[in-house]
């Protein structure tokens, strides 16, 4: 009998509704994936190869759900999000799926150009300053490769 992660794959596998298939991930397979990165990263920060973070600085993409990966697993008391017009609702779930999960951080939610890039380059470097160097904000990569490269940044000694 399939149990655990692959349970939830073969179910998710299943679904032919994208939203479906969506809202399945985000309530039902997020959680674990996000509990076991936690354990791992509780591990580590134990044996003192990582360090606690107090913030967390990110751009939210189209889909929210590497973001809430990255926040559930570290579970910092503040975020800073990034986000463009395009993609006000997704920070608007991020925050709600931090909470329905048991996770309140203080969440600055800093709006982007849609089509300046210079400026949003000076709007990030603002804001990330403003946390200052004791905040230890980890990176966050952006795009397709983000849910694969985090574990990656995150946990390296």
């Amino acid at each position: 009998m399939n149990t655990g992660l692959g349970r939830l794959a073969d179910e998710w596998l299943s679904l032919t509704d994208k939203s479906e298939r969506f809202r399945f991930y985000r309530d039902a397979v997020l959680p674990d994936v996000a509990a076991r990165l936690r354990a791992d990263i509780e591990a580590r920060q134990s044996e003192g190869s990582m360090r606690r973070y107090g913030s967390l600085a990110l751009i939210l993409g189209h889909n929210e759900i590497p973001a809430l990966i990255t926040a559930l697993a570290l579970r910092p008391a503040s975020v800073t999000v990034f986000v463009q017009p395009r993609n006000a609702s997704g920070a608007e779930r991020f925050e709600r799926t931090l909470s329905v999960h048991g996770i309140s951080p203080r969440i600055e939610t800093v709006p982007l150009s849609a089509d300046d890039h210079r400026e949003n380059v000076r709007i990030m470097r603002a804001a990330v300053s403003s946390l200052g160097p004791a905040a230890g904000a980890p990176p966050d990569v952006p795009g397709r490769r983000k849910a694969l490269s985090a574990p990656r940044g995150l946990l390296a000694p």
